[in-house]
């Protein structure tokens, strides 16, 4: 017996040596020492100072001197960084640059930072029927050209039905549903769109609680603050940008416990930050930190969560807004890879007999809206030629995206026939 003791000690002690060295070895580093493996974060985090400052440092080299700003205040190129896809914003958090060429033509923005397929699109004269997309980076279209988005895909689907139509872009990589709606206020009177479609990326209802974008996704290429609601007497109640100068932003991370508004950012937990001896062990600290990731993922979608209630909100609010404007609000539900992946669908149907680890959120928001659902046909597509050929690394191919655009105008076709047909060439 003593012998099967120790014979089974021995081997969990190598099992766990071996762990050990594989997680040195494939555990990645940033600058302030904050540890990661398969887009898990170990514990314990370290605030996300000095990777902050160098990419606020890069942002800051790229400004336009004082020198040039009159030469295109002149020219009305609106230029303030040079080479800067995603500028700070303080109203917004960040919004596309302006009159903007980049990474060889991949992306391209107007002057009211629309993305297009020229850099002098107009679009100060309405033509025909005017639709509005807002959203994330799924609807912008990241990781294809703008000849492959949706909103692009869309006008040439309506065009070839013979519906005069144009769609503009509005929406912007890392985007949460509030920023959109903020976006949406301040672009109706200019533009006045007859259609407003919201991309509904469901990971977005994390993104309502955060204030500083470091916190919510370290690793993050913005490193802006944004602006965020907040539900005072069952009203939303809006907290604007809390850090419109960046130079700020590494000082406040520094110091963020002494900061008025860090119970506002939803992923900061000073817990997290505390050093523990059992996080000394990489492996038991990324245990530990995959079940807490987890377990705040499924409750993030929660009823009972601030991040539930503040989505269904926002959502309301859009809605309201937009046909306050004689306008039509159409949600656009976007799933991402991980909705079609068997694992993930077989552990949410075992154990919370749900399809979607958003579900409840969903269909309670489907009681309410008519949602376009392009799910099924992507998900047929996808059994059929491969999942990995709709998705790019992270974001929609031009295959999906052409998917979903055809999903709409069926949509548009059935729900609104009305509209459609007042804009149909004979």
């Amino acid at each position: 017996m003593k012998k099967k003791f120790l014979l089974l000690l021995s081997t969990l002690l190598i099992f766990f040596i071996l762990t050990e060295i594989t997680f040195n070895i494939l555990v990645k580093q940033d600058l302030d020492g904050n540890m990661s493996f398969n887009h898990v974060q170990l514990k314990p985090y370290k605030l996300p100072i000095k990777e902050t400052k160098k990419k606020i440092d890069n942002l800051i080299d790229r400004k336009v001197p004082d020198s040039l700003l009159q030469y295109y205040a002149e020219s009305k190129l609106k230029r303030s960084y040079f080479n800067v896809r995603l500028i700070p914003d303080s109203i917004l958090g960040w919004s596309p640059s302006p009159i903007y060429n980049g990474n060889n033509g991949f992306y391209i923005y107007n002057e009211d930072a629309i993305r297009s397929n020229d850099i002098l699109a107009d679009y100060s004269q309405k033509k025909g029927l005017r639709i509005a997309i807002f959203g994330d980076s799924y609807l912008h279209g990241d990781e294809v050209k703008f000849q492959n988005t949706v909103g692009n895909y869309l006008e040439l689907l309506l065009s070839k039905n013979n519906i005069d139509a144009e769609v503009l872009n509005f929406a912007v990589s890392g985007y949460g549903i509030d920023q959109s709606l903020l976006r949406w206020e301040l672009i109706k009177e200019k533009f006045q769109p007859d259609i407003v479609i919201l991309g509904v990326q469901f990971e977005n209802v994390k993104r309502h609680i955060n204030l500083v974008r470091p916190f919510y996704y370290y690793t993050t290429a913005i490193p802006y603050s944004k602006p965020r609601f907040v539900i005072s007497g069952n009203k939303l109640q809006l907290i604007k940008n809390p850090i419109p100068d960046i130079n700020k932003t590494v000082d406040i991370i520094e110091h963020f416990d002494d900061w008025d508004f860090s119970n506002f950012e939803g992923f900061y937990n000073k817990e997290n930050y505390i050093p523990n001896p059992l996080y000394l062990s990489k492996s038991i600290s990324f245990f530990s930190s995959a079940i807490s990731q987890i377990l705040a993922e499924i409750y993030y979608y929660n009823s009972s969560s601030e991040s539930y209630q503040v989505t269904y909100k926002i959502i309301e609010k859009f809605s309201k807004n937009v046909e306050s404007e004689n306008g039509i609000f159409i949600p656009l539900h976007l799933p991402v890879l991980n909705d079609f992946d068997f694992i993930t669908q077989s552990f949410l149907d075992i154990f919370y007999n749900q399809k979607f680890i958003y579900d409840d959120l969903f269909s309670t928001l489907k009681l309410q809206y008519s949602f376009v659902e392009p799910y099924t046909s992507l998900n047929e597509w996808g059994e059929t030629n491969g999942f990995e050929r709709l998705f790019m690394t992270r974001h929609y191919s031009p295959i999906a995206n052409k998917i979903i655009a055809g999903r709409i105008l069926e949509h548009l076709q059935s729900e609104y026939s009305g509209i459609i047909n007042k804009h149909r060439i004979e």
